[in-house]
């Protein structure tokens, strides 16, 4: 049981640092949509591994997320090429 924990705390180190390598490597505004994808990637991987119910919510929520994301990336676009 204690293994599990262990494990899990590792992949969230390993997370972590992955994020900052990326920042370094990347703006953040590059990044933080990456990060943000993965709320919706989440709720999918629970409905597939361990038969979550999706409910409507869910995909509201990630909607809302992905339309944020993709407006943010726009906005970023068009300020570097004026």
């Amino acid at each position: 049981e204690i293994y599990w924990v262990i494990i899990i705390g590792i992949c969230g180190l390993c997370a972590h640092f992955c994020i900052t390598m990326a920042l370094t490597l990347a703006p953040a505004i590059i990044v933080s949509p990456m990060e943000f994808l993965r709320l919706p990637l989440i709720a999918l991987i629970g409905y597939f591994i361990y038969n979550e119910n999706l409910d409507w919510y869910i995909f509201l929520g990630a909607t809302i997320v992905l339309t944020a994301n993709i407006i943010n990336l726009q906005a970023e676009k068009s300020r570097k090429t004026n």
